[in-house]
């Protein structure tokens, strides 16, 4: 069952069309990949998903409930979260105080609750430091809460943006480049961790990765964009073997060589 379906969702900028009449289905609970050459629109396509583009043409459904229009405040709430290419972290806060600011979205205590102290505020404060605590312990960063952001190595810093992701409770999860930067094991540490994502917590996970070895490693499906269009899809084995998303990366006679070969 899809839980993600976008049909012909368009995104221009003055004369340039960044994303083309874009279909494709996210089923439950896998791992889709998003792959293309620089420029080829999937950053553009993860914006207008999360409310911070809105598409000129099409539709984008989660769960059959219409996505355009909407704030990215409320496409959070509808269980929809992501992480950033360049990590977007609270330096000076710490880790603890990152993952809280995820929770916010959930809490209820108002400003008369918090100025008066009751109870009920002191409960969900309680329960969301709790939770914090928990996800910290699940994204292997037990006894990092009160280590302030910028001082965590940057894989850590990359978990903690997950973390908080996780703590706005998503059906959907999407992360942009989860790998840029690293070395080959902090890589196979990601991908593991993503796995483990989809496989604990059911979470469906929509992927942004050039590393064509994270790509193909842990993708049921992969969707091939090239200058905003999809131009190729399926899995992992006919996505490498596809000589038009070989042309798409190395140019003709490359890709004539490499089905030669």
């Amino acid at each position: 069952m899809a839980l993600l379906i976008s049909r012909k969702t368009t995104k221009r900028f003055g004369g340039l069309i960044a994303v083309d009449e874009l279909d494709v289905e996210i089923k439950e609970r896998t791992i889709h990949s998003i792959i293309g050459p620089n420029g080829a629109g999937k950053t553009t396509f993860f914006n207008c998903i999360t409310g911070f583009y809105k598409p000129e043409d099409g539709e984008i459904l989660l769960n059959e409930h219409s996505l355009v229009g909407l704030m990215p405040d409320q496409i959070v709430r509808l269980g929809i979260a992501r992480t950033y290419q360049n990590i977007r972290l609270f330096p000076i806060l710490t880790a603890m105080e990152n993952v809280l600011v995820g929770l916010h979205c959930h809490l209820k205590a108002g400003y008369f609750g918090i100025v008066a102290n009751l109870p009920s505020t002191r409960k969900e404060e309680k329960e969301a430091g709790e939770e914090a605590t928990r996800l910290l312990r699940f994204v292997n960063l037990a006894g990092k809460g009160d280590t302030f952001a910028k001082n965590l190595p940057y894989g850590e810093q990359r978990r903690l943006e997950i973390a908080r992701a996780l703590a706005t409770r998503p059906k959907l999860l999407l992360l942009d480049e989860p790998t840029a930067g690293m070395n080959p094991s902090e890589t196979q540490t990601m991908m593991d961790f993503i796995r483990h994502l989809r496989d604990e917590l059911g979470i469906t996970i929509l992927l942004i990765e050039h590393q064509m070895r994270v790509v193909m490693g842990i993708s049921e499906t992969v969707t091939v964009l090239d200058y905003g269009r999809k131009i190729a899809e399926g899995t992992p084995d006919e996505i490498k073997r596809n000589p038009i998303v070989i042309e798409a990366y190395l140019g003709k006679g490359s890709a004539s060589e490499t089905m030669a070969a």
